[in-house]
């Protein structure tokens, strides 16, 4: 892959592993094209002409990419009127662009809140597998590739995470000294499950009523 970005001059940039979200077009142009396959298979039709309907189809910014490429639209199965195949420039590409991907980030933001930033040698907890388990293992950064990836050092391996995955490490760990040299990381727990987490012991709040059962029930054991 580099000999090929190098030999077609462009810049190969890769993104942290487990975060899809982040190389959200490309997932987005493979999502699209496995939905056009498995719809060509299912209509047993061609696919490249479910390729030239989906070019012909305009998306959020108001205009198709055939019509952007070529002014106009192409010739396909679906029946159009001539007046549709006529060119017309499409005018204020970059714009329409720029003002939906500002759209999309205002909504976005709207949800979520700004990480911190993470300095190189700082504790951390880290998700190493979050689509399987959301345990939270100790480490500490060894390396920052850019604003939002981190490289992590655990137990003496480097593993490349998203910021999502990450958090900043100010709790002590539950298990004892005798676990620590498990094959397995343990378990911390930090401050704010902790909290969460609810007191055996704890008084209730609300008082309760006392209760009688009913004397046709006295015979009975009930638990």
């Amino acid at each position: 892959m580099l000999s090929f970005a190098k030999q077609w001059d462009f810049e190969h940039v890769t993104s942290a592993p487990h975060h899809q979200q982040s190389n959200g077009k490309a997932e987005a142009a493979v999502k699209i094209a496995k939905r056009l396959l498995k719809k060509a298979q299912e209509s047993d039709t061609d696919f490249w002409y479910a390729l030239l309907n989906w070019r012909n189809i305009p998306n959020k910014i108001g205009s198709s990419p055939a019509a952007r490429l070529f002014s106009r639209s192409t010739k396909c199965s679906v029946p159009c009127s001539d007046i549709n195949l006529l060119p017309k420039i499409v005018e204020n590409v970059p714009t329409s662009i720029e003002k939906h991907r500002k759209k999309a980030k205002e909504q976005y933001d709207k949800k979520t809140r700004r990480l911190p930033d993470l300095e190189i040698g700082s504790p951390v907890f880290v998700q190493l597998t979050p689509e399987t388990s959301k345990q939270w293992t100790p480490g500490k950064v060894s390396e920052r590739l850019n604003s939002r990836s981190y490289v992590v050092d655990v137990h003496g391996r480097n593993f490349r995470r998203s910021l999502v995955h990450l958090k900043p490490r100010t709790a002590s760990p539950t298990c004892t000294s005798s676990q620590e040299d498990n094959v397995h990381p343990c378990e911390y727990s930090s401050p704010a499950q902790l909290l969460d987490e609810p007191s055996q012991n704890q008084p209730h709040d609300r008082p309760r009523r006392n209760t009688t059962l009913p004397s046709r029930l006295k015979d009975y054991v009930l638990n």
